[in-house]
């Protein structure tokens, strides 16, 4: 009985400590979005390196008329993600979509804001205009 309610209490005790580290900016276990790293103090930071390719990304795609599937050959060609063709399209339509990169909370962390928030409505209001319209099929 004793050793049941222990481990009860302890699984209480690791959650409330992780919903206080989360509120407080730091790491608490999970992953981390592409772009960002922790210090040595379990704190949530930007890593550089991989900051450079998420502006290149969402600003290629704000101030162009590339879609992401044409991003995401350009970047897979390019050698910017170690992963195959269709993972690294995958990333780029998760990167320009991520709310997070924008300063909105959009997940359990609290991230930096890297990108500006009018390259989200750019790239929202672009992604809207590439929808394509449902084909008919003629009877």
């Amino acid at each position: 009985y004793f050793a049941t309610d222990e481990v009860k209490n302890k699984a209480i005790r690791t959650a409330r400590g992780r919903a206080f580290a989360k509120s407080q900016g730091k790491y608490a276990a999970g992953k981390l979005l592409y772009g960002y790293t922790t210090d040595k103090n379990n704190y949530i930071i930007i890593n550089e390196k991989e900051v450079e390719v998420i502006k290149y990304i969402v600003h290629r795609y704000v101030t162009s008329d590339i879609s992401m599937q044409k991003l995401g050959e350009e970047c897979y060609e390019r050698g910017m993600f170690n992963c195959s063709l269709k993972s690294a399209k995958t990333k780029v339509s998760k990167i320009i979509r991520n709310k997070n990169y924008y300063g909105i909370k959009n997940s359990e962390f609290i991230y930096p804001k890297i990108l500006p928030i009018e390259w989200l409505d750019i790239a929202l209001k672009k992604i809207e205009g590439a929808k394509k319209a449902p084909t008919l099929i003629p009877i």
